[in-house]
């Protein structure tokens, strides 16, 4: 066989092999509405201040957990935009839901309320799992606006069952875990 040859023949390989790709298909979190009407919580308003997720979840292919110490990176399922900054503007959204009209500062500026009391995210883990089921474990804090001390701290782990396997179940899933934490942070306010 002649090099031509053997060059022709590479290509329509690699050419054949990117026609059976699969098509990617790309998943967003929503907010979902609250439980129950929005709480009385009084004090300073809140801002979400920061999110942290681990590099090894924040990546465009969809994660999944196939037990404590393996997970799958899907070859198609993608995020339609990075997930960390996701979870936020999704998180910022179902807490503005749950409070008072005003409660909650969405563009980072606390204006005429005075001080803004902070609200850190800590994500540790945060996947669909086998038996169809998503689980979020986070700590979280509010922190007073003037010093900075913790207002309320918690370590919880959420479970939530999504009826399913698939990619679409896994984004409802943490879409509506984000909303229990919006729902657990609330009542803590609404306790403190």
């Amino acid at each position: 066989m002649t090099r031509g040859c053997v060059l022709l023949s590479c290509m329509l390989l690699l050419l054949a092999g990117c026609a059976d790709s699969p098509e990617s298909r790309f998943f967003v979190l929503s907010p979902v509405p609250p439980s129950q009407p929005a709480a009385a919580v009084d004090g300073d308003p809140l801002v979400v201040d920061a999110v942290d997720i681990p590099e090894s979840l924040d990546r465009p292919e969809l994660v999944r957990r196939l037990n404590d110490y393996r997970m799958d990176v899907s070859d198609v399922d993608r995020w339609g935009a990075p997930l960390g900054r996701m979870i936020r503007e999704v998180f910022i959204e179902d807490l503005a839901e749950r409070l008072p009209r005003g409660m909650v500062v969405v563009d980072g500026r606390p204006g005429d309320r005075g001080p803004a009391r902070a609200v850190v995210i800590n994500i540790h883990d945060f996947a669909g799992w086998p038996g169809g089921e998503v689980k979020l474990d986070v700590s979280w804090a509010v922190l007073d606006g003037l010093q900075g001390d913790p207002v309320v701290r918690r370590r919880q782990t959420i479970q939530v069952p999504t009826g399913g396997t698939q990619s679409i179940n896994q984004a409802d899933g943490m879409s509506r875990a984000l909303g229990t934490l919006a729902d657990i942070i609330v009542s803590a306010l609404a306790r403190a």
